[in-house]
């Protein structure tokens, strides 16, 4: 699979698709692609994409369910009480 992130555009590209994201799913996505292969944390999505602003799990849970409406569904991994990753 290839996939472009367009900070400026706001749009990821993946095998040709163009996908319009939100500043959080983009803040998100850049997240799981400069820790590629690694489990990403609640702490770290809080610190990263909210700007430290405390977040309940469950708005966290629906940002992911809002991103992977819009993603082929094979993009985004989940280790259960853990974090998330690309791999």
């Amino acid at each position: 699979m290839f996939f472009i992130i367009c900070k400026w555009l706001k749009e990821l590209i993946i095998d040709g698709g163009i996908f319009e994201l939100t500043k959080n799913e983009r803040n998100f996505l850049f997240l799981l692609v400069e820790n590629l292969g690694k489990k990403v944390s609640y702490e770290q999505i809080e610190n990263f994409v909210y700007q430290g602003e405390s977040k309940s799990s469950n708005a966290i849970r629906s940002l992911i369910k809002r991103i992977r409406k819009k993603l082929p569904k094979e993009l985004i991994f989940n280790s259960l009480e853990e974090g998330y990753f690309i791999k």
